[in-house]
């Protein structure tokens, strides 16, 4: 087994997405309200 195909994390398209949207807040492209209406997350999720 590759290192690559070692290291893969299968995630749904729901949690595919979710992680775009976390992605979005660290660099400030979303702020952390528009991540939680996005995604019917709170606060404390994201």
């Amino acid at each position: 087994m590759s290192v690559q195909q070692k290291d893969r994390i299968e995630m749904s398209r729901q949690e595919r997405d979710r992680l775009k949207v976390l992605h979005g807040v660290q660099p400030g492209q979303y702020s952390q309200a528009k991540a939680t209406r996005l995604h019917s997350l709170t606060a404390r999720q994201v």
